[in-house]
């Protein structure tokens, strides 16, 4: 190899009297950006393709653990008994995935009723509890407002007896 004088490569920017310009470095910097991020949508783009390869590679290798287990268990050289036990074994634990899942729903609605329900009856409770404390002072306030009256009708009866022995006093020195 021999040795060249190589020329620097030229500026990447502009050089002005003083400094770089302005805009082709914050061009050059947005391009950077939007590559950067282009980068970064197709690295999360492959990282979810890799992730749903992993899942769908254990779903595999758990059926393909499920089948030899089957078949070791049933050493049948029949493929189609093994299949279908397979295929038996399979729904079956389908089954009672949705069962179990069917049963913790359940569970969580009569926990969500009887929550509710529980609320419910406290509102009703403290709804009896205000009926009742109102009722109680009314109660109170009719007995203030009856003694009232009372009291009102004795003074009125004492009025008109006074009034009555009065009129008869002066009818009885008319009179006489």
């Amino acid at each position: 190899m021999t040795q060249e004088q190589a020329d620097p490569p030229p500026p990447r920017f502009r050089v002005r009297l003083r400094g770089y310009d302005r805009r082709s470095v914050h061009a050059e910097l947005a391009a950077i950006d939007s590559e950067t991020a282009a980068a970064r949508a197709r690295h999360d783009d492959a990282l979810v393709r890799v992730k749903r390869a992993a899942a769908e590679l254990g779903r595999g290798y758990g059926t393909l653990h499920e089948y030899e287990w089957l078949h070791a268990e049933n050493p049948t050289r029949d493929p189609l008994a093994c299949f279908v036990r397979h295929l038996l074994f399979t729904a079956m634990n389908e089954a009672r995935a949705i069962e179990a899942d069917a049963r913790a729903r359940a569970r969580a609605l009569a926990e969500e009723g009887e929550r509710l329900l529980g609320a419910r009856r406290e509102e009703l409770s403290e709804a009896h509890r205000e009926s009742v404390r109102r009722l109680e002072g009314a109660a109170v306030q009719a007995g203030r407002l009856v003694d009232a009256i009372v009291r009102e009708a004795e003074g009125l009866a004492d009025d008109l007896a006074d009034q009555r022995d009065a009129l008869q006093a002066r009818i009885a020195r008319t009179g006489s």
